[in-house]
């Protein structure tokens, strides 16, 4: 006998809405549609009890002068256009040996400690930087929770923020491998946001290419474009003149903000 009470129906409709998002997505795209969920509500959802995992950022206060630092070379890329204030941004440099950095849900953007040590000069972290940016102000983010977590409970994250944080989407957006196409479009939009914010590229390039030839593959070039691309996208961008971030000697103390 098939149930018709109160609670098949709920799961009828819960099942509906699933086979109408997932329709809608075939029909418009999940670029589309993440890009049109309202900003609020992603904040929102990185809110959500059990999202981020705890983490340990690297005390400011103790390195007053470092920070400080740090903070002017972050705002020589953001905000830049009139559009940033869409996308607030919240960018933080955090305890751990992995060469790496990674955006989260909510303009959050993470600096490993050990990636900011790799650094030679303020233009090689701020073009990292830029690029975490872009993945936060294209929605990949977003598209990423469209993709690999269609279920009833994820949609009820997205679009109340009610619940918690289903372990398997915090696993993946921990861990995100972004497409070739949604790297290829951070990386253009990070190169473009150096170029306008007189930032040389040189930096951004540079350090690519000496993670490329190092014996031991750093986390942060996992999925990236290969160098030669990067490289021949980033001479499009080497015209401009460019205007330093600091000195060496200002960016060698911001390196020990984590001492």
């Amino acid at each position: 006998m098939i149930s018709t009470g109160p609670g098949s129906k709920i799961k009828g409709l819960a099942w509906l809405a699933v086979s109408l998002c997932v329709g809608a997505a075939l029909a418009l795209g999940v670029p589309f549609l993440a890009r049109h969920i309202p900003w609020s509500v992603e904040k929102r959802l990185a809110s959500v009890p059990n999202g981020l995992p705890e983490i340990q950022v690297c005390d400011q206060g103790t390195h007053k002068e470092a920070a400080a630092l740090f903070e002017k070379a972050v705002q020589r890329i953001y905000p830049v256009y009139p559009s940033d204030k869409e996308f607030p941004i919240q960018i933080k440099v955090i305890r751990g040996h992995t060469v790496n950095a990674f955006a989260f849900l909510g303009g959050q953007i993470f600096v490993y400690e050990g990636l900011l040590k790799q650094t030679e000069s303020a233009e090689e972290l701020v073009g990292i930087l830029a690029h975490e940016i872009e993945h936060v102000r294209r929605r990949h983010i977003m598209q990423g929770v469209f993709v690999r977590l269609m279920t009833v409970g994820t949609l009820k994250l997205v679009f109340t923020g009610s619940g918690t944080m289903d372990p398997k989407l915090v696993g993946m957006l921990l861990n995100m491998h972004f497409s070739r196409e949604q790297e290829q479009e951070a990386d253009e939009g990070a190169l473009q946001r150096l170029h306008d914010a007189k930032v040389d590229v040189a930096g951004f390039q540079n350090f690519f290419q000496r993670a490329e030839n190092s014996t031991e593959l750093p986390t942060i070039l996992s999925d990236h474009p290969g160098n030669d691309a990067r490289a021949q996208l980033a001479a499009r961008f080497r015209v401009a003149p460019s205007v330093p971030i600091m000195s060496k000697a200002d960016w060698t103390l911001v390196k020990s903000m984590c001492q």
